[in-house]
């Protein structure tokens, strides 16, 4: 069907050498919209290969390491991608199958590390849906540690670096 088709589309435009194109934006906005109504996020989230093209998207498209302004398109996608992945996470129905998704945590947690934007907001956003149903509320505990971790070494660096 169609949600499974964007799927296909958004993973496959956006390859690991060349990113996100237009067309990856579009598909992971269409899921997004498509992910905000109530009666459709589980049925999103368990179509076969969304979740690993919204995650697809979101490790092909990192902001480069050398500190400059990532592409618009691979930006964008990744906004949209992460976005839709909230949305998904907002589902009650959606909460624990989600935190056990092969990969997904971790995925979400390097958008985290990598990004400054709204893509890392979006993320954040995963990790506290997740965090306030309470099956997963120990599991999460050694993420939000992890999390911390990284925040904390960031700072860290961000202030050695004004001195």
């Amino acid at each position: 069907g169609l949600v499974e088709a964007l799927g296909v589309v958004a993973e496959a435009s956006c390859t690991e050498t060349e990113g996100a194109s237009m067309c990856t934006t579009n598909a992971c906005l269409a899921l997004m919209n498509l992910s905000i109504s109530k009666s459709n996020k589980h049925r999103v989230f368990r179509t076969p290969g969304v979740m690993d093209a919204l995650m697809a998207v979101v490790n092909r498209t990192v902001p480069p390491e050398d500190g400059s302004e990532p592409t618009k398109p691979n930006a964008e996608a990744r906004v949209k991608a992460c976005s839709a992945l909230s949305n998904l996470a907002i589902g009650y129905d959606n909460k624990i199958p989600m935190f056990n998704y092969p990969g997904f945590v971790e995925c979400i947690l390097g958008v985290i590390e990598t990004d400054a934007d709204e893509a890392r907001t979006k993320a954040c956003s995963i990790l506290w849906s997740f965090a306030a149903e309470m099956k997963n509320q120990v599991p999460v505990s050694p993420t939000f540690m992890l999390l911390f971790n990284i925040i904390s070494h960031r700072l860290i660096l961000e202030l050695l670096s004004l001195f």
